[in-house]
């Protein structure tokens, strides 16, 4: 019988917020509680994390970051929502922390969701056509020239496809801020649509 299985019963039976505990007093069996939690949660995380990251060692590597956060904020979960609402959002952060690190955000072959962003847009009739046969290569050119706050909006609405409290929250601003983001994102990639995507289709 392990330390941690001696100090509060089977640990496959403990719950979530018991195991933080333990990890939040740095007691003796705080190392055995984070390796429980982790193989307890590793399945969840890593479908979460394939909604940002596409490649394996990726995700890994979140992942890693993503126990030592657990390990680091422990004592900071007040129990105000469950454990796994905190864990996705500390996921969730470290995942969008990786996405901003890299050269480019947007890559081509990963926007068939931002193909549909012409429907979102106010156009006109006439433009009807010219919308239908815009490319994916073309959409992901006009996204890529955003700034980066209207960027990372319309990727994490389109791409990932969250809701606006989800984005509310990953980005700690309120529901009306990410609204407003949104729809001047959606306005300035019109903008570029119709000056620039309309003349190449």
């Amino acid at each position: 019988m392990n330390e941690l299985t001696h100090a509060i019963g089977s640990p496959d039976l403990c719950p979530d917020e018991l195991l933080l505990a333990r990890i939040a007093a740095r007691g003796s069996t705080w190392q055995a509680a984070l390796g429980q939690l982790t193989r307890r949660h590793r399945s969840y995380l890593e479908q979460r994390c394939r909604r940002y990251l596409r490649q394996a060692d990726e995700v890994e590597d979140v992942m890693q970051e993503i126990d030592l956060s657990v390990y680091r904020y422990a004592h900071q979960f007040r129990g105000d929502a469950g454990y796994r609402t905190w864990l996705t959002t500390i996921a969730d952060r470290h995942c969008l922390a990786h996405l901003r690190k890299q050269p480019s955000f947007v890559l081509s072959g990963d926007l068939s969701e931002l193909g549909d962003l012409q429907d979102t847009v106010q156009v006109n009739a006439q433009h009807d056509t010219a919308e239908d046969e815009t490319s994916r290569h073309q959409v992901a050119d006009m996204v890529e020239r955003l700034p980066p706050i209207h960027r990372e909006l319309l990727l994490l609405r389109y791409w990932l496809d969250l809701s606006l409290p989800e984005i509310a929250d990953l980005l700690d601003i309120g529901l009306s801020a990410a609204k407003m983001r949104l729809k001047r994102a959606l306005e300035q990639y019109g903008q570029l649509y119709f000056n620039d995507g309309l003349k190449a289709a």
